[in-house]
């Protein structure tokens, strides 16, 4: 008996997998209770097999069609005049589909924001408008609120004949409309809901649409801002594929909420973020940074971070202890006494640094980041030297706005960041040409300043220029008065940048740096430059 019905069961399984292979798949606004259009030749579609002929009939008339390599078919029956008759609608290929209850009459789309969302249920004496919804003629059918990225061939949804049950969900507007039409009329009405609130009108139309109507004056501007976020564009795609890279090192970061060893520190957002080559919108980094610079960029320790959402904006966190910066103490470089030195990979006593950031993105688009660090240790000397309780506290407030401006026809991108180092005053040893030493000592206070813009034609109808991307940066330094590096500067930097890809740019870029003091002596001194870079990230 086992072996009689296992080939029967895969025979029967087999018979069900090529029937669902090649089965018949209708939009699912054909289906029982529908309502076609009157006057106007009646489109029906829907997918098959390839190849796949297809006949439907409806009201004495029938038409065929072929499914093409998509699978798609469609046919069209002539026009019909109005009937509040329910028929069938029959549709024949690998099977056969009958709808029932069809009606023809008036077909109206039923699209918009919250004031076509809007019930019955909510609208003005709610009680008595469902008792007196007894419309037969009347049908109606919700497209549902199912968010995505591309176009989608087809929904989950049921037409529902007007009556005391159903009405109350029905769009308020469109049954008033679709009520004191058929009243006019006396022909069936069919809605359909497809409105959902605080949605613009250009994602409910394919940019074909637009590109028919381009020489109006309105369809531009419109183009522009739909091929930004369209993923069949290759902008929307490039824009697209960025949001997913973000998310992915979002989720790579999230994952990482805890790490050890040499990391970037998230004082400010420019170091840890920003710095790459590929990310930096310019060749170098402003002023402040590097060598000479009061921001640390990177130590060896252990560092906590997570977030939070708080129903729209969003918080995250940082917190960290590593090895302690050092005091450069003038024994070896007489004209950095004073100055501190980061990323020490043996810690120079028992004191460690301890730090954080806490940022807040106050909307819900994330667009805008403002944000506080802090980083501070008790002690930057040599264990039992005189530096050793030497006290640091560094503090850094940074800024951030990326957004897609339409009236720009593109995404401008701001950052800022402001530091400010305070070091313990110290007694530095100084020695003079005839070879005496002297004692000095110095306020040891620093701050440092950037502000960034660049701006990106992402929504220019040309190629080329739409991956142009224009910056301009500020930037500020200003060192201890009596150190012997004291110093106050000033930079300026203009670039034009060209990206062959999203992770690969080209920059070119002007800079002229004002300094008064420095290593390089007293008085001040004017440097220009001209720079060309290719950067590529992995």
């Amino acid at each position: 008996m086992q072996r009689k019905i296992l080939p029967s069961l895969i025979a029967i399984l087999s018979s069900l997998a090529l029937n669902l292979q090649g089965a018949t798949e209708l939009p699912a606004m054909f289906g029982d209770h529908m309502v076609l259009q009157r006057d106007k030749p009646i489109p029906v579609w829907g997918w098959s097999e390839e190849g796949q002929e297809v006949k439907v009939t409806f009201g004495g008339k029938n038409a065929s069609a072929r499914a093409g390599k998509d699978g798609r078919w469609e046919v069209r029956l002539p026009a019909m005049k109005a009937n509040d008759q329910g028929r069938e609608l029959t549709i024949e290929g690998s099977e056969k589909i009958i709808i029932k209850d069809v009606l023809v009459g008036e077909v109206w789309v039923c699209s918009g924001q919250s004031n076509m969302e809007w019930s019955v249920n909510g609208a003005l004496n709610p009680n008595e408008e469902r008792q007196e919804a007894d419309h037969p003629k009347i049908r109606h059918i919700k497209v549902p609120k199912i968010p995505s990225d591309s176009h989608e061939r087809n929904f989950k949804a049921n037409w529902q004949v007007c009556s005391p049950a159903t009405a109350g969900g029905f769009t308020a507007v469109g049954y008033y409309f679709g009520r004191t039409l058929m009243g006019q009329l006396d022909v069936p009405i069919g809605l359909i809901n497809s409105s959902w609130g605080g949605t613009r009108i250009e994602p409910w139309m394919p940019i074909e649409g637009y590109r028919i109507v381009k020489d109006q004056g309105f369809a531009q501007e419109v183009i522009k801002r739909v091929e930004a976020v369209d993923p069949s564009t290759e902008q929307g795609k490039t824009r697209h594929l960025a949001g997913i890279q973000s998310m992915k090192d979002w989720i790579r970061q999230a994952e990482q909420a805890v790490r050890a060893g040499k990391f970037l520190l998230p004082f400010g957002t420019f170091m840890e973020r920003l710095h790459p080559a590929w990310i930096n919108r310019l060749p170098n980094t402003p002023l402040g940074y590097g060598h000479d610079g009061i921001a640390p960029s990177s130590g060896i320790g252990v560092e906590l971070r997570g977030a939070f959402d708080l129903g729209g904006p969003k918080l995250n966190y940082s917190v960290y202890s590593t090895n302690g910066p050092r005091i450069k103490d003038g024994s070896e470089e007489p004209e950095e006494a004073g100055l501190l030195e980061f990323e020490n990979y043996e810690d120079t006593n028992l004191a460690k640094a301890f730090g954080g950031r806490i940022g807040l993105l106050p909307f819900s688009d994330s667009s805008t980041e403002i944000g506080f660090s802090a980083y501070s240790t008790s002690g930057t000397g040599e264990q039992d030297s005189e530096f050793e309780d030497i006290g640091v506290f560094l503090y850094a407030l940074d800024f951030s706005l990326v957004k897609q401006v339409p009236g720009l026809g593109g995404i401008v991108d701001v950052k800022a960041q402001y530091n400010n180092s305070n070091v313990d005053t110290a007694t530095f040893i100084e020695i003079n040409e005839d070879g005496d030493e002297e004692e000095y000592s110095f306020d040891n206070q620093s701050n440092s300043f950037y502000g960034q813009v660049s701006y990106r034609p992402t929504m220019s109808g040309s190629n080329f220029v739409k991956n142009l991307e224009f910056v301009a940066r500020y930037s500020d330094f200003n060192a201890p008065e009596g150190a012997e590096w004291e110093e106050k500067s000033k930079q300026y930097a203009f670039g034009l940048n060209y990206w062959l890809s999203w992770r690969s740019v080209v920059k070119l870029s002007y800079q002229t740096t004002e300094t008064e003091g420095g290593h390089d002596g007293d008085g001040i001194t004017n440097t220009d430059g001209l720079f060309l870079h290719w950067a590529i990230g992995f």
